[in-house]
């Protein structure tokens, strides 16, 4: 698994300095059987990750949500 881990991260990587934007889902997993049926995957494969890919909507509220958090000096200790 360790080979995919680096896969998807230099697969995301190439695709944002293309343009669009990437998102890792380990979620997949648990719909297999389906996407193993609509994409035509031989049974003899796998599916253990996926990768969404696209542009993002600049106009999307969800681009604006911010979570509230602790200061970084409340989470870090500094060692000098």
């Amino acid at each position: 698994m360790t080979d995919i881990g680096i896969l998807v991260g230099y697969f995301m990587l190439a695709a944002h300095a293309l343009g669009p934007g990437s998102c890792p889902i380990g979620l997949i997993t648990a719909f297999s059987d389906g996407i193993i049926g609509l994409l035509n995957i031989p049974d003899s494969k796998k599916v253990v990750i996926s990768i969404a890919v696209g542009y993002m909507d600049p106009d999307a509220k969800i681009n604006y949500v911010r979570s509230n958090r602790l200061p970084i000096d409340d989470v870090v200790r500094w060692i000098e």
